[in-house]
């Protein structure tokens, strides 16, 4: 019980808002901004969008930062797909930064993904066990990292 009331009285300080974006408070140095909108998804659309923010697509260092970032979902209240800066664009299975162009530092894939569906999931979304691929052609939401 004790842990709960703890969860709790964190998350009312968890996310803020602005009229675009959910935003997370800083942690390790940055902080990820949510779009409210769901759009069809854009990888350079939507990274145009994060720079104008000062930061990128969502690209994960480590398993910390991942429980971070699924944390901030859960509270922020959104259950849309929610896109992420990793894709296997133009290389198949192998997964790279959009935003840098280097390879993905980390990916905790939900159990049976990555599939790739149809041929046609070349994308990451966050899911609530783990990251999923999708098509890059949704419907959905994206997350970007801003240093803080």
């Amino acid at each position: 019980m004790f842990c709960i009331f703890i969860c709790i009285q964190c998350s009312r300080q968890f996310v803020s808002s602005d009229t675009n974006y959910h935003i997370s408070h800083p942690r390790e140095g940055s902080k990820y901004l949510i779009s409210k909108q769901d759009e069809i998804f854009d990888l350079a659309k939507m990274n145009g969008r994060c720079q104008d923010s000062g930061g990128s697509l969502l690209d994960f260092n480590d398993r910390k930062e991942e429980f971070h970032v699924r944390f901030f979902v859960q509270w922020s209240g959104v259950s849309d797909v929610i896109y992420t800066g990793i894709t296997d664009l133009g290389n198949e299975g192998h997964y790279y930064s959009y935003a840098t162009g280097k390879p993905a530092a980390y990916i905790r894939w939900k159990r049976g993904q990555p599939d790739n569906r149809e041929g046609d999931e070349h994308c990451l979304s966050i899911g609530s066990r783990g990251l999923e691929d999708v098509s890059c052609h949704k419907n959905g939401r994206y997350i970007c990292k801003i240093p803080a």
